[in-house]
């Protein structure tokens, strides 16, 4: 019910950046990316949103350079990367779960737990 969600979103004002990407709006994710790419340079803004819009776009290498990015710059979105299902998609990845060492958070071991 991702269409539904969005209008909920938008009807209330709020911006879910990387919910293009996961509906499958390539066109869409890219253009809003890009934006915030380019005002990412000067002010650190959503880096975990453009991280997540680069997973769901099925990109991985990029999404976790700008989770690095996030870590650096202390972003406090990061919290979730543990509790948010979105980032399922990375579990496996070994910068992930080095990124989450580094945070302190504790690994899954072979059974996801």
């Amino acid at each position: 019910m991702y269409t539904e969600a969005l209008a909920e979103y938008k009807i209330a004002g709020t911006t879910v950046t990387w919910m293009d990407a996961l509906m499958g709006k390539r066109k869409e994710a890219i253009e809003l990316l890009r934006s915030l790419e380019k005002y990412n340079k000067i002010n650190y803004y959503k880096l975990c949103d453009i991280a997540k819009i680069y997973l769901f776009l099925g990109e991985k290498d990029h999404a976790l350079d700008w989770l690095m990015k996030a870590y650096e710059t202390r972003a406090l979105d990061l919290w979730a990367l543990k509790v948010d299902s979105g980032w399922d998609l990375l579990h496996e990845e070994p910068r992930y779960q080095a990124l989450l060492r580094k945070m302190k958070f504790p690994t899954c071991d072979e059974n996801g737990l």
